[in-house]
């Protein structure tokens, strides 16, 4: 039987891989690191930036957390994750006339790279002891090729992550705080089951009446 030429194989297919703009996993990498990990921590430094002094915001680099020894380098992790959250504030809450103050748990917006070069944006919204959001995150963005995320796309999602931070953890109700989290549903359906956009569509207006009958006390909260 002839031999069979694996280094030619190998040439043959990752030439296809380049012509269809996929990259192997080492030019994932170098493209993640190099370009646009860098490209998301500048846009989460300009927008912390652009909130100094009206609120605390913490950003990491989970690369960087374990090169400096604040994650143990015994854990094992299979790509990075740069994110940006807001510090948790108090909640002056009175029930049956005693003070009590609770914490509410900032929003947390999370850049997922995978090992296959693929890039996920997730948001965590906000949650304190006595009020939790239905989901306990949001997919809002996803990108196969890292390269596709561009600066615009980052910006929309910063404005998403600003729009759910004011909603609050859900104690009160409004039209603002409807409107936030059907898009948060219908995006995260779009993206995680693969949804059309007839049905994101029809997913958005569901569950912002959901959400307004909520408000007006329709629905059970």
């Amino acid at each position: 039987m002839e031999n069979f030429n694996y280094k030619e194989e190998f040439e043959y297919l990752n030439s296809i891989n380049t012509r269809k703009g996929i990259n192997p996993k080492y030019y994932s990498g170098l493209n993640w690191n190099i370009c646009v990990k860098k490209l998301i921590l500048q846009e989460l430094n300009l927008f912390r930036t652009s909130l100094s002094g009206l609120t605390c915001l913490y950003i990491s680099d989970l690369k960087d957390d374990i090169e400096k020894r604040k994650i143990p380098d015994e854990e094992t992790y299979y790509g990075d994750t740069v994110s940006i959250r807001f510090g948790s504030t108090a909640l002056p809450l009175k029930p049956l006339g005693k003070q009590k103050v609770l914490i509410e748990k900032g929003t947390n917006l999370v850049f997922s790279y995978s090992m296959n070069g693929s890039v996920v944006a997730i948001i965590y919204p906000s949650e304190s002891e006595i009020s939790t959001p239905e989901r306990k995150f949001y997919v809002v963005g996803a990108w196969e090729n890292s390269l596709d995320l561009t600066t615009d796309e980052i910006r929309k999602i910063l404005s998403l992550f600003l729009n759910v931070q004011l909603s609050g953890s859900v104690l009160l109700y409004s039209r603002r705080i409807a409107f936030t989290f059907a898009k948060l549903e219908s995006r995260h359906l779009s993206i995680t089951e693969g949804r059309n956009k007839i049905f994101t569509y029809i997913k958005y207006i569901t569950s912002f009446f959901k959400y307004l009958r909520k408000i007006y006390g329709l629905l059970p909260q």
